[in-house]
């Protein structure tokens, strides 16, 4: 898993990190503590991306996530293809 540190100095994590806290953020964290939060699922986000995949198939991704990872949380469906349309926009080495 990456650490916080080596998300902050890469463009794409970061760029990921940003995006799940700003656009996604299931938990709906404002704080400054909230940054390193969805940290553990930058990674796996990343590897995704390098899959090409499709807006579906990163909103059920996400919509798992928020089920069995995270307790319950629900975005509307057009939230999270917001989300995956953002994250797709992440330029990440195939």
């Amino acid at each position: 898993m990456m650490t916080s540190e080596q998300i902050r100095s890469d463009k794409a994590a970061s760029g990921v990190r940003h995006i799940l806290l700003r656009y996604w953020n299931p938990l709906g964290l404002q704080d400054e503590d909230a940054e390193t939060t969805y940290d553990g699922y930058v990674e796996a986000i990343l590897n995704l991306l390098k899959t090409n995949p499709s807006v579906p198939d990163l909103v059920r991704w996400l919509t798992y996530l928020e089920y069995h990872e995270i307790g319950g949380y629900k975005q509307r469906k057009e939230s999270l293809m917001t989300v995956a349309d953002h994250l797709l926009k992440v330029n990440v080495e195939k």
